[in-house]
């Protein structure tokens, strides 16, 4: 068997995870059992949901420790969901050890991955709360948690992020739209393609200061012309 398909094969490791004496051991056998195999992003989140439910809360960030350093496609998914599962009651502590293990995977799928699962979900569900975070991280040292900015910023408005928001995120979108690393690009002009296919409302606001071209490269335009194309009473900028 080189995949996993099933829910039913899925309840059967987690069991067999949980069982084993440490939070080492428990993450050798994730490995083994698990994360060795193909499976699908949907079912990985759901061993992730049946391992919070499992774990006391202070073994979370222990096993996304374990989890990261197995440097595996699957483990992000797994990490992403775990550390979601602190949002409620540690916002701060979840996105510091996003960004910690996203500086450390160091590619562009550890950032999205992660980045959707905790930035952008954590933008969808405590915007406020949140966002002061982002803003935060948007000037951080690594190219791959500002990234994550656009990652989490394209999942929270595709998710339903309500307007007002929404119009808050592409403020500080704006402020990073002359950046020159490709990975940033590539992150931020994902989200600013987003605002423009869900709010083109949003984009006209913004339209004087976007076409003044001060501080907003080709490509943060080239983005968002692509998501305006959807939008035949919108002008294109």
């Amino acid at each position: 068997m080189d995949r996993i398909t099933k829910k039913g094969e899925i309840e059967v490791i987690i069991r067999r995870v949980l069982a084993s004496e440490d939070v080492e051991s428990m993450a050798k056998v994730l490995l083994k059992d698990i994360l060795s195999f193909k499976v699908k992003f949907p079912l990985l989140e759901y061993a992730a949901h049946l391992l919070i439910d499992g774990l006391p809360s202070r073994y979370i960030y222990k096993m996304c420790d374990e989890v990261a350093a197995f440097n595996t496609i699957g483990g992000n998914v797994i990490i992403g969901i775990m550390l979601q599962s602190r949002l409620n009651s540690d916002k701060a502590s979840a996105l510091h050890y996003a960004s910690k293990y996203m500086d450390q995977g160091a590619e562009w799928y550890v950032t999205d991955i992660i980045g959707e699962r905790v930035f952008g979900y954590g933008m969808l569900m405590y915007f406020d709360e949140v966002f002061i975070l982002i803003q935060q991280y948007a000037q951080h040292d690594s190219k791959w948690v500002v990234r994550a900015v656009g990652a989490g910023g394209h999942y929270a408005i595709k998710k339903g992020l309500d307007k007002e928001s929404v119009d808050r995120l592409f403020e500080l979108l704006i402020s990073l739209a002359n950046a020159r690393d490709h990975h940033i690009k590539t992150g931020i002009g994902w989200a600013a393609k987003t605002t423009a296919r869900f709010h083109p409302e949003i984009i006209d606001k913004y339209r004087p200061l976007i076409i003044a071209g001060e501080g907003v490269g080709r490509w943060f335009i080239r983005k968002v012309n692509i998501g305006l194309k959807r939008h035949a009473y919108f002008n294109l900028i």
